[in-house]
């Protein structure tokens, strides 16, 4: 007898787990609740009550809960190893350096790094806005 309950319990774990790791996909990836989630919820809720499992709703819940607060830190917990697993796609916050925001404009500095707001030096001053050689070359012909 002891063999069957242990085979039962197996089944009522991994079943569990099932519906659980369903929620935390749907929180974690942010799942329409319709489609292949309402048919897989509702197979899974079905083959719980009929197993006998008390409130198969909460399972999927907090795996739902959890699979939102880890998708907010930006972590990805693995299924198989249950390992937790950085996810790559954030990018993280630039820091400003206390030597930029100390540093003066006008001091050469070939280590500073630049900041966000530098533009290139070729961009710096455009040669739209100097005044043509032509008109230059008049000066010379007005008086003192």
């Amino acid at each position: 007898m002891k063999v069957i309950n242990d085979q039962a319990e197996d089944k009522v774990r991994l079943l569990i787990d099932k519906i659980y790791n369903l929620g935390f996909e749907v929180g974690y990836r942010n799942h329409s609740e319709i489609g292949w989630v309402l048919r897989e919820y509702t197979r899974l809720m079905e083959e719980a009550l009929n197993i006998g499992i008390q409130l198969p709703e909460n399972y999927y819940n907090n795996g739902k809960i959890k699979g939102k607060a880890s998708r907010d830190r930006g972590i990805e917990e693995s299924s198989e190893k249950g390992a937790l697993k950085v996810s790559t796609d954030h990018v993280p916050d630039m820091k400003i350096d206390a030597e930029s925001i100390t540093a003066e404009p006008d001091e050469p500095n070939f280590l500073r790094k630049p900041s966000l707001s530098d533009s290139p030096p070729l961009v710096e001053r455009v040669s739209m806005v100097d005044v043509p050689k032509f008109l230059c070359k008049t000066k010379l012909l007005q008086r003192k």
